[in-house]
């Protein structure tokens, strides 16, 4: 990426976005963003250059090398929270906001990339293309992206954003599900259709999971029946009633308030492309279709800006109750 070019951007947007007087707090703000836009793209370039360094260097060296880099990116993503953070305060028009918010998400996804963290640049990626970022001579060129470039969801992002075969009317991947939750009820996908819906895999075992199961218990009490989540429960393949009894024993501490089933057939993990950890979360849309696919942990606002542009899509009518029972009750 041209960081100078995304600095000048970034001063522009923030000048040119309030359409009445701002406060001086409100310019010291905005100063406060674009110094931090400054700083993580100079951390972002000291990364590359390690990286780059530790490729021509071997053993331990190059260990140190890649570790120093990937230690620098982080330091820039730490910054582009920041500024996420801070716009979300900021009186200006979301469109302008949007201006930034592309340029963190596709220097996120850079950084993702070159870590060798997949998912969460991939995730990165959709959220920059999503805010507007259009920029795909750029994005065709950009070395940064190329330990993503082979992913099959890299070519379906941006065959989406530019409107083509895995844009509107095609998801992700493609995805079903038919299971018994821990309550003995028939729950399939296409029941919840009309319905935002999250489905999580996760296990007792696995503690960013156990963290994130409170997020997701907090956005059901928020959004009802606008939000659906099915808890996927992988206890490495074991099934029976002891296993039961600890994951209920889990859910009524959590005070878990959406249906769990307990995932005892790899088949189930297979119908997700390249799941390789837990959690992993998908992001389906009112017509059934995975928008969006993330691994590890999410605060609670990351959670809400992934569901947030699908909650406000148009969709078909809710599926009608199966068996009368009146919607989808907790596990």
């Amino acid at each position: 990426m041209n960081r100078v070019l995304v600095a000048s951007i970034v001063a522009l947007t923030l000048v040119a976005a309030p359409a009445a007087p701002v406060a001086l707090a409100q310019e010291e703000e905005a100063e406060r963003i674009e110094a931090l836009m400054g700083q993580a793209i100079d951390h972002m370039t000291a990364g590359a250059g390690l990286i780059e360094r530790a490729r021509k260097l071997q053993g331990e060296e190059a260990e140190r090398a890649r570790a120093q880099g990937v230690a620098a990116y982080d330091e820039a993503l730490a910054k582009y929270g920041q500024i996420l953070e801070l716009l979300a305060g900021l009186p200006f028009p979301e469109d302008a906001k949007d201006g930034v918010r592309q340029l963190v998400y596709y220097n996120t996804a850079c950084a993702r990339s070159m870590q060798g963290r997949a998912d969460e640049a991939l995730t990165a990626l959709g959220q920059a293309l999503e805010a507007g970022f259009d920029d795909f001579d750029h994005i065709a060129k950009d070395t940064d992206l190329d330990p993503i470039r082979r992913e099959p969801r890299f070519a379906q992002l941006i065959e989406r954003a530019r409107g083509g075969a895995a844009g509107p009317d095609a998801g992700l991947f493609p995805y079903d599900f038919t299971v018994t939750t821990l309550d003995g009820k028939r729950l399939a996908l296409a029941d919840l259709r009309g319905k935002v819906v999250i489905v999580d895999f996760w296990g007792t075992w696995c503690p960013p999971c156990r963290a994130e199961i409170p997020h997701f218990v907090q956005l059901k009490k928020e959004l009802g029946d606008r939000l659906e989540i099915v808890g996927m429960t992988w206890e490495h393949g074991q099934g029976g009633a002891e296993v039961e009894a600890k994951v209920r024993k889990f859910a009524e501490e959590q005070g878990v308030n959406y249906p769990l089933t307990l995932v005892t057939d790899r088949a189930e993990l297979q119908k997700v492309p390249d799941l390789r950890a837990f959690p992993t979360t998908l992001f389906i849309d009112k017509q059934g279709r995975v928008r969006n696919k993330v691994v590890g942990y999410h605060d609670l606002d990351a959670l809400r800006r992934m569901i947030e542009p699908l909650l406000a899509e148009q969709g078909p009518a809710p599926a009608p109750a199966q068996g009368g029972q009146g919607g989808v009750g907790p596990f």
